[in-house]
């Protein structure tokens, strides 16, 4: 009997611990006469080149080593494969004017709103200040002539509060 051909890479050969004529890698014992049936020596030989060629084929050619630890091996659009740094990973975060938090990953880091930390300004109509909007829960920017316009000319308290 002789060892079936290597499936790779279409299916995953065996490398079952007992030899037998659905096994393409069998594990032969120490004792196992290198000729033995369904132990083939010159077929294991040759089966494990197949896997390896189809394997390098698969992954293809690389004339380089990975420059930095972390580095995968990607398949670009034309088929061919580079090492790559890994997208995505953020190393630190820096809290921006008026801002404060921030940090170094991994993990989570939080950066919030310091408003004790601008300056300060005497406001005009044509100046912008921040707001939560409550109908889509995001924050964007509003005119204070919009925000004055709000208020009734009657009642110029709660504008007073709210800006203080």
């Amino acid at each position: 009997m002789a060892i079936p051909p290597s499936g790779y890479p279409t299916t995953l050969d065996d490398t079952s611990a007992s030899p037998g004529v659905t096994i393409e890698f069998p594990q032969p014992g120490s004792g196992t006469d290198l000729d033995a049936a369904n132990v083939e020596h010159d077929l294991l030989h040759s089966n494990s080149s197949k896997a390896i060629v189809a394997l390098q084929q698969k992954v293809g050619i690389v004339d380089s080593d990975p420059t930095t630890v972390g580095d995968v091996l990607t398949v670009t659009v034309a088929g061919s494969t580079e090492w790559q740094t890994p997208p995505g990973d953020i190393t630190g975060v820096t809290a921006g004017t008026a801002m404060s938090g921030g940090g170094t990953g991994p993990g989570a880091v939080t950066v919030n709103v310091d408003a004790n930390a601008a300056g300060s300004v005497t406001a005009i109509a044509t100046d912008y200040v921040l707001i939560e909007d409550v109908t889509d829960n995001s924050t964007k920017k509003a005119l204070i002539s919009d925000i004055v316009s709000l208020v009734p000319p009657s009642d110029p308290i709660p504008l007073i509060l709210a800006l203080s």
